[in-house]
């Protein structure tokens, strides 16, 4: 190229990418349990998104005050999208898709919360988080575990930083 020579750009398109919204949950419940019976979680719950109508899970903790071998919950009535699941080393309940967020809305108002403990003490509170990661209201950050046995810090600290969470930069625990 020199000096006088011109080019012409026809039909130039840009993408821009932006990143996927994260969904926003808003819900309320504020109970007395009764012992021996159930009590719903939630008297109402709203998941809002952006850019999606629906997600593969979602997941809801006793976050707070947690009694393992005593707590349980549980999916009443019917839910043909959803698979219900239980861990109880942990205290969370896996609401399985892929199901729309009416749906999982739906799900999150049947899921009961029941002791087995005849006098059952304390504060129970709950996080429903939308997606593959946990979130806990103590530290309001999300966490996801990954299995990889065998992987050394520094590769395990390379794969964390990799990763992003509507957004969210990924960092090791």
């Amino acid at each position: 190229w020199s000096g006088s020579e011109t080019v012409f750009i026809d039909n130039l398109l840009f993408t821009a990418e932006t990143p996927d919204q994260p969904p926003i949950v808003v819900g309320s419940g504020d109970q007395v349990y009764c012992p021996g019976g159930s009590l719903a979680i939630a008297n109402s719950i709203t998941i809002t998104d952006p850019d999606d109508v629906g997600t593969t899970a979602v997941y809801i903790q006793i976050s707070g005050g947690y009694v393992n071998g005593e707590d349980l919950l549980t999916l009443t009535g019917s839910h043909p999208s959803i698979t219900p699941s239980w861990d109880p080393g942990q205290g969370e309940f896996t609401l399985q898709g892929p199901a729309s967020y009416a749906e999982f809305e739906a799900a999150v108002l049947a899921t009961e919360f029941s002791s087995s403990s005849a006098s059952p003490t304390g504060i129970r509170q709950f996080s429903i988080t939308v997606g593959e990661a946990n979130f806990l209201p103590s530290t309001g950050h999300y966490y996801e575990f990954v299995s990889d046995p065998g992987i050394t810090w520094t590769d395990a600290e390379i794969a964390a930083n990799g990763r992003t969470y509507f957004g969210l930069q990924g960092y090791l625990v």
